[in-house]
């Protein structure tokens, strides 16, 4: 990400003086107040089917919801125009990259939703600033971003998230997730130093206690004594931390409890992710760690690597959530806000929509409140495939491609959140499947086709509420995409200008 005159205006936030009271700088407050008047338009009151949660602030009796925050994918990488930044030209295309990902057919299958080029001095502020606004419209409490290194480009996104935080949200937090597959050389002293910006900065997602949450990635790449040495190294700082694990592998995992104010895992996406978050919970509880962040993601295709974890649309979701909810889980930690190149992003998004943020924002809220928010309006979330995916010999799937655990699936799905029973309905290719249905969180689902679906609800014989499928589904797509993409009834569908979904 470029950078300009804004990183000097956060070069303070290390400083002891930093304080909930310190007035939020006057272009921060500018870039606030932009920030929150843009998602006020793009996400009003009534595109929400029920009144979403609030961030906490300081964490409490209600868990704590955090998504991963991924610096390489912000909003803009160029401040460009969106059918001709880097996005467009070199990260969806085929020959974009130098070639790079030729044979994949290009890097990503989606994008950010774009935002206007901002001023240069100042973009990627703004930018960071309109998520930090998105989060928290919907209940998000925080963000924990990915410390790939703590130099070079990435880095001053990391800081200016607290900035950002600061003028849109004093509710809303920022923490840091070190990962240690890029920081397995950083010393003690060296990772004490990165870490002590968001202990100092009141932005900083800190506990009742005053600890800063440290969420360190892969965090058996290092000895236990390395995290227990840090522990120690920011109490004798005035900084102390709270260290909650991320087990990606659970080599050595054991040994690393002793230092654990709790535990998570990076998890797995396919539709028995919320049985082994379950199983998960247990071991750690029986071992005596007393709090459980438990991991969600909506679904993990990944073009670059020809890997695909079948979700089954909402399925794999809706239970990873179910999981962290009946569990009770101390924390919720959403994987991610915006990893594109593993397509597991709830932020709005070019063919996800607003799918993924909206029952993001269903969630939070249930698990908020300990029960379902109350629905004040009839929506229908369409979730499915632009394409039948075959890898069968001949298809035009890649080869490489490894399907995970769960089998391939090609179903269309509607997820409806209802405020009365009715009747829904698919239509599809000549054919239509319909339920009779209660209140509340519903889903109903047929198998895909080419063409366009359409979803309908209906009372008494009367259409409450409908939607045609934003996407059509291909015959004969241009490239393999096993992305699931969706679309509200209570949303227009937004375009984004030189998308270019066959990769060319």
């Amino acid at each position: 990400m470029r950078t300009g005159p804004l990183v000097a205006a956060i070069a303070a936030i290390a400083a002891p003086a930093a304080s909930a009271q310190a007035p939020v700088p006057t272009l921060w407050a500018e870039i606030g107040a932009e920030a929150r008047a843009t998602v006020a338009a793009e996400t009003p009151a009534a595109a929400l089917p029920f009144d979403p949660a609030k961030p906490v602030g300081t964490p409490g009796r209600a868990p704590i919801v955090a998504v991963h925050y991924f610096p390489p994918f912000p909003l803009s990488l160029d401040n460009g125009l969106a059918g001709r930044d880097y996005y467009a030209r070199n990260y969806l295309r085929a020959a974009g990259e130098g070639g790079k990902f030729a044979a994949q057919r290009g890097f990503l299958r989606e994008r950010p939703l774009p935002v206007p080029p901002g001023a240069p001095t100042h973009y990627d502020g703004r930018n960071l600033a309109i998520e930090v606004a998105r989060a928290s419209r919907i209940g998000i409490d925080a963000f924990g971003v990915d410390l790939l290194s703590i130099a070079g480009s990435q880095w001053p996104a990391a800081t200016q998230l607290l900035e950002a935080a600061r003028a849109v949200d004093p509710r809303f937090r920022i923490f840091p997730e070190p990962d240690m597959a890029g920081l397995s050389k950083l010393s003690v002293r060296g990772m004490a130093d990165a870490l002590e910006p968001f202990a100092r900065h009141p932005s900083g997602l800190k506990l009742a206690d005053g600890r800063l949450l440290v969420m360190p990635l892969a965090p058996n790449r290092m000895p236990p004594r390395y995290w227990q040495d840090l522990i120690a190294e920011m109490k004798r700082r005035g900084a102390p931390v709270a260290v909650v694990p991320d087990f990606i592998g659970f080599e050595n995992s054991d040994q690393h409890r002793s230092y654990a104010w709790g535990i998570t895992i990076w998890g797995t996406r396919d539709t028995k992710a919320g049985d082994r978050a379950r199983a998960t919970q247990i071991a750690v509880a029986k071992a005596g760690v007393p709090n459980w962040f438990a991991p969600v993601a909506p679904q993990d295709y990944r073009p670059k690597d020809g890997l695909i974890n079948e979700a089954r649309n909402s399925e794999a979701y809706r239970n990873q959530w179910m999981a962290a909810i009946d569990g009770r889980a101390a924390g919720v930690h959403l994987i991610t806000w915006n990893d594109y190149s593993e397509s597991s992003q709830i932020a709005p998004s070019s063919v996800s929509q607003f799918v993924w943020y909206d029952l993001t924002a269903y969630y939070t809220a249930w698990a908020k409140a300990g029960a379902p928010p109350r629905i004040v309006r009839d929506a229908l979330y369409p979730v499915y495939r632009r394409q039948i995916v075959d890898l069968s010999a001949g298809s035009r799937g890649p080869a490489q491609t490894v399907v995970g655990a769960t089998p391939l699936s090609n179903d269309v799905e509607v997820v409806a959140l209802l405020k009365a029973p009715g009747r829904l309905t698919i239509t599809l290719g000549g054919r239509t499947v319909s339920r009779d249905v209660g209140a509340g969180l519903q889903t109903l689902r047929m198998p895909a086709a080419p063409g366009t679906p359409s979803f309908r609800l209906t009372r008494a014989g009367k259409t409450a509420a409908a939607i045609t499928g934003p996407w059509p589904i291909e015959a004969r797509p241009a490239r393999h995409d096993a992305t699931y993409v969706g679309g509200s009834s209570l949303r227009r569908r937004v375009d984004v200008p030189g998308y270019q979904g066959d990769g060319n």
